[in-house]
């Protein structure tokens, strides 16, 4: 992402929410593109857990407001 987001981007975590078997965190990313845009996006991680480990692992976020920034 280092030639997309020559200044890397800002994440803040809003929110983790913990059980037995899944932990969600929701944070909201923003961004200046190499090109001058603003990405601004809230995502949404999902960690299916298993004896303390990662099981599988799964990202929400708005697709059509990345590939804006993203795909030249």
């Amino acid at each position: 992402m280092g030639g997309f987001l020559p200044a890397g981007p800002q994440v803040d975590v809003t929110s983790v929410t913990t059980d037995s078997g899944h932990e969600v965190i929701e944070a909201h990313v923003t961004a200046v593109s190499a090109a001058g845009t603003t990405y601004d996006n809230a995502l949404v991680h999902v960690f299916d857990l298993e004896d303390g480990r990662i099981k599988a692992a799964r990202e929400d976020l708005d697709t059509i407001h990345a590939s804006e920034i993203f795909v030249a």
